[in-house]
């Protein structure tokens, strides 16, 4: 347009108020332009003062975490790692393999080389696993990916829980600073700056301590035999039997009477002598025999030794339980099950449940489940929804024993970490609230095959808090309210525009401060030229009228 009123004019005069008319929009243009500029320069001026001073979460640590608000530097790990911090020192020489040497866990982590991971690593296969001390169920709640999560003892620490570090993303990846280690077997160990939990290449086991044996200075060796075994007739079923030991520099622990018919007795003594009545069943000759466990001063400490003797003894009783082994002269005696209900003839029938170790193994049987009734909005099945404040939520756990054996002194306790965040409690239902925000009910017997159930009541608080999620535990602060108790119940709550912006920026792509600074300048380079161009175009415009007017031509 420009060029085309100046190349007119000089044949057309009249046009003098077209390029009149022109030369004001330019100047508008102008102004515009500049404005554009100053904002542009303005907000590049505040990206650099974010890159030199950036912001500090507003919330830095979690209950989640190993060390709550983890670390800044490797000295300030060694130092909290030398005060063996929340049992930090503990935990790492577990992953370490220093066998219980905290010191030396200590002095590896001083040792360490900052390191950079990504969730996904290695190479996409998405293996990396982390440490952490709250159970989050089998996905997270505010991703909706699987966390694969199984406990880990730790000795002397307590119960951890291993998750996929990637079940934590809401984007395709994160990445975390972090100490990497080597421990004793060549596996490299990451310990997060910003929570102080350990990541692993898939499942490491922490070691369990083993104390080496202490030498003891030579000494002469002792000396113990079995003198006799006697059977002296009680009455026509009845003997008693009495074992005598001698010898020289022995500590006599435990007296193992058998008495031929799959009857055993143990007696736990340290003298020398030790009686005991056994009646018969049957009627017939048996060898009766004992086993007496001793400590034999040895050259390198006490030597186990076992001492035999035996005696024979003539009956004439019968046996009560043909269908369990040896002889039984009570029908109390039939039941090789006792804690079991009914009669059992083996000892494989003493396990409380298929899941079970042992006959002792009576947990093994109990399933944990846990359901939430939102009382204010009457819904019975509150898991998935969206609760308001000021709602009013039931949680009842039941505890269900399927073995055959009661189950004595059992204590459920929950850990409310989470629900705290945005609720209080207002009903404990006979439970009390102990440190680390775990609810614990008094011991109860559990019968076989019956069920427990305890509740708490909790209030959303009003105003719902709009927190930040957690720099180091991004479950933390995520709006929904999780819980575990053998399932996981999660609760959601209404999001605001704070918490909906803080959730879309978490998935935009990590451009960094670099990338950005980039992007700002080049941006400004191209308002700034624009801005130049209208001004230029203005002030020709201005000059070509001041010299239609002063030549009275162009």
């Amino acid at each position: 347009m420009f060029k085309k009123l100046i190349s007119n004019l000089p044949f057309n005069p009249s046009l003098i108020n077209q390029v009149s008319f022109y030369a004001k929009r330019m100047h508008k243009e102008e102004k515009l332009r500049r404005l554009g500029v100053m904002m542009v320069v303005l907000s590049l001026f505040i990206q650099m003062f974010a890159i030199i001073s950036p912001p500090e979460p507003t919330l830095a640590a979690s209950d989640n975490d190993i060390l709550r608000g983890g670390f800044t530097s490797r000295d300030q790990a060694v130092a909290k790692c030398r005060a063996n911090e929340q049992g930090f020192a503990t935990i790492l020489s577990a992953y370490f393999y220093t066998n219980g040497n905290l010191n030396e866990a200590c002095d590896m982590l001083a040792r360490s080389i900052n390191s950079k991971i990504r969730s996904t690593d290695p190479n996409g296969s998405k293996r990396l696993v982390s440490l952490g001390r709250i159970s989050q169920g089998p996905t997270i709640a505010r991703t909706g990916k699987p966390t694969g999560e199984y406990p880990v003892n730790i000795h002397g620490a307590g119960t951890f829980y291993m998750r996929n570090l990637w079940a934590w993303d809401s984007g395709e990846y994160s990445t975390y600073d972090a100490l990497a280690v080597a421990n004793k077997n060549g596996t490299t160990i990451y310990v997060l700056f910003n929570c102080g939990n350990i990541v692993t290449n898939g499942h490491v086991p922490p070691q369990i301590p083993t104390t080496p044996p202490v030498p003891q200075p030579p000494v002469t060796p002792g000396t113990a035999v079995c003198t006799s075994l006697v059977a002296t007739p009680m009455s026509e079923r009845k003997y008693r039997f009495q074992a005598t030991t001698t010898g020289n520099d022995y500590t006599v622990k435990s007296y193992e009477f058998n008495f031929g018919n799959n009857k055993s007795k143990t007696i736990t003594s340290s003298a020398k002598t030790a009686t005991t009545d056994h009646t018969y069943d049957a009627a017939s000759a048996y060898t009766a025999s004992v086993k007496i466990n001793v400590d034999v001063k040895g050259a390198n400490g006490p030597v186990p030794r076992t001492l035999l003797c035996q005696v024979s003894v003539l009956t004439t009783t019968r046996d009560e339980c043909p269908l369990v082994p040896g002889t039984q002269t009570n029908k109390s005696e039939c039941d090789v099950c006792p804690a079991i209900p009914g009669e059992q003839s083996t000892t494989a029938e003493c396990k409380p449940c298929d899941d079970s170790q042992n006959d002792q193994d009576v947990t093994a049987c109990l399933v944990l489940t846990k359901t939430a009734k939102n009382n204010t909005q009457k819904i019975e099945n509150a898991d998935g929804t969206i609760a308001n404040a000021d709602d009013s939520v039931t949680y009842t756990l039941r505890t269900k024993n399927t073995g055959k054996a009661i189950v004595r002194g059992y204590v459920v306790e929950e850990n409310i970490s989470d629900v705290l965040d945005y609720a209080t409690v207002t009903s404990f239902g006979g439970g009390k609230l102990e440190a680390d925000n775990i609810v614990r009910w008094p011991a109860t017997d559990i019968s076989a095959g019956g069920t427990i159930t305890k509740q708490l009541t909790v209030k959303v608080k009003n105003p719902i808090p709009q927190t930040p999620i957690s720099v180091s535990d991004p479950a933390k602060f995520d709006l929904v309210m999780n819980n575990v108790y053998g399932n996981a119940v999660n609760i959601k709550l209404p999001s605001s525009i704070v918490k909906t912006t803080e959730t879309i920026t978490g998935s935009l792509p990590k451009t960094g401060p670099g990338t950005t600074v980039v992007m700002s300048i080049i941006m400004t380079m191209i308002v700034s030229y624009f801005f130049a161009r209208s001004r230029l175009l203005a002030k020709e415009m201005d000059m070509v009228q001041t010299e239609y007017v002063m030549s009275g031509s162009y």
